[in-house]
């Protein structure tokens, strides 16, 4: 039993998150239901309230999984010390003191979805940016082509993921996610572990390859076995980013959503079959962005899918195949029908593939949530758990409002309507900030383990800037809470563990 006592708190709502698996009372559907979530195109990560909303939405349509974007531009979505001490920025200005994986995590687990990162850009340091702020700042880590000239491809600008201080770059960066913060696993995609087959021709790649052939790369980028030698370099650090995650956390997912076989290898390097059978991913996303879903085994979802499928014969790494499908690209307009969303799952299911990853969020809000209902009616009524997990993992939280039987108030409180309170509630009690008035929360645990709490912020001009929220556990901790900070700082903030 936990107690938890909140001073001059003006309105407040507690919830706990279980930090270690339950177990569960049966055996429900496993399918993977992700959906990946960028700044890009996007807005949904601008603000606490809208993270809220997109959470629960996203529940509310049967997703189980999103993938949170926390690499993309030469900037991470949450502060990185490494960053802030090798550039200058340690997290996208935009953001400005926010951090909004943070925010996401506290919101997602709230509803029982998990959270893995995805580390979008890669080895990328920026769009037709001549390489950012990044290769500025370090001229050293530029990707060459056989031209000595900086390696961009369909406009992104590349670093050198053959480098090992470009290597050891990235790796702490995703260490950062895992020990920092309480994510479900970590994902790479389509440009880590990942290098244009253009690049390879800076002096550090070609001394690599000098001391293993005792001579320089061939001049022509397509060579055949110039090719498997880089490839097999992105294949080695693809074992060193599954080793490291491991290390630091074995239930952690290892996840990568590459470009399909055998394009993504032509063309950046990405022999992710060889990833599967060497065990050094355990879910694999190829991006099968494909969109013509008719019913007949002659569309191009379904071939497409049928050929990636095929590059993994055996039916234990077919387990860890779920293809993603494109649903919205705000560029061209593109949004998928809820007839072809079906079929796609349809085609899914009938090629043996117990889930999906759907780019991008935005395919909801563009449908005003019809495709969310489409997936809640149909497919995903049942609630799922991902395949790689056991039932239990990501148990829903315990939440006690403040107006529930149990909550002990001493002093003077009151209802509080509108808007700006909490925009999930009509009504909070509001105390006067000088009154002493205090809210008890006694809560029962369901058994001896970790718990991550928090404790609802809401916001108006008015509120208390030093609301305390103190532990009654014998520790004496305290937090205090300023209410009136500013709209987007109203939210689930997190306490201790």
């Amino acid at each position: 039993m936990a107690r938890l006592l909140s001073t001059l708190l003006l309105s407040t709502g507690l919830f706990l998150v279980l930090s270690r698996p339950l177990q569960a009372q049966h055996e429900p559907v496993r399918e993977l239901r992700a959906v990946w979530i960028t700044n890009v195109a996007s807005d949904v990560m601008s603000s606490r309230v809208k993270i809220a909303e997109a959470m629960d939405s996203l529940k509310a349509a049967g997703i189980n999984v999103v993938f949170p974007v926390v690499w993309n531009k030469g900037f991470t979505l949450y502060p990185s010390p490494t960053m802030e001490a090798m550039f200058g920025f340690p997290i996208d200005p935009s953001f400005g003191t926010r951090d909004p994986l943070k925010e996401l995590i506290a919101e997602a687990h709230r509803v029982g979805i998990e959270v893995i990162p995805w580390f979008e850009f890669g080895f990328s340091t920026s769009f037709s940016a001549n390489g950012g702020h990044i290769l500025e700042a370090r001229p050293e880590w530029a990707a060459l082509n056989n031209q000595g000239n900086l390696v961009v491809k369909n406009g992104f600008d590349w670093m050198n993921g053959f480098d090992p201080e470009v290597q050891n770059f990235m790796l702490t960066l995703i260490e950062e996610v895992v020990t920092g913060y309480d994510v479900d696993g970590i994902q790479g995609d389509d440009r880590l572990p990942a290098m244009p087959v253009e690049a390879g021709y800076d002096e550090v790649t070609k001394a690599l390859y000098r001391a293993e052939f005792g001579q320089d790369p061939p001049a022509s980028y397509t060579t055949t076995a110039w090719v498997r030698w880089r490839a097999a370099q992105m294949t080695r650090y693809a074992g060193r980013i599954y080793r490291r995650v491991k290390a630091l956390n074995p239930n952690l997912v290892v996840a990568h959503a590459p470009s399909p076989y055998p394009f993504g290898y032509n063309e950046y390097l990405q022999d992710w079959p060889a990833w599967v059978d060497s065990g050094y991913v355990d879910v694999i996303i190829p991006q099968v962005y494909r969109r013509d879903f008719t019913s007949s085994s002659a569309s191009s979802y379904r071939q497409e899918l049928f050929r990636q499928r095929a590059y993994l014969p055996d039916p234990a790494d077919r387990s860890k195949l779920f293809p993603g499908v494109l649903t919205h690209l705000r560029g061209d307009g593109y949004l998928i029908s809820g007839d072809d969303l079906l079929r796609a799952i349809e085609h899914n299911r009938e090629l043996g593939l117990a889930g999906e990853s759907y780019f991008y969020y935005e395919m909801f809000p563009a449908s005003n949530w019809a495709l969310g209902q489409v997936l809640h009616q149909g497919p995903y009524a049942e609630p799922a758990v991902p395949p790689y997990r056991e039932p239990g993992w990501r148990p829903l939280p315990i939440i006690v409002q403040e107006t529930d039987a149990g909550v002990l108030r001493t002093g003077a409180w009151t209802v509080q309507t509108g808007d700006d309170v909490r925009a999930s509630d009509d009504a909070v009690l509001t105390a006067a900030g000088n009154s002493g008035a205090t809210l008890t929360y006694t809560v029962d645990i369901p058994e001896r383990a970790y718990y991550d709490y928090y404790v609802y912020r809401p916001y108006s001009p008015g509120f208390s800037a030093d609301a305390r929220v103190r532990r009654l556990d014998g520790s004496g901790s305290e937090v205090v809470l300023n209410q009136r900070a500013e709209p987007d700082m109203r939210g689930w903030t997190y306490i201790g563990t």
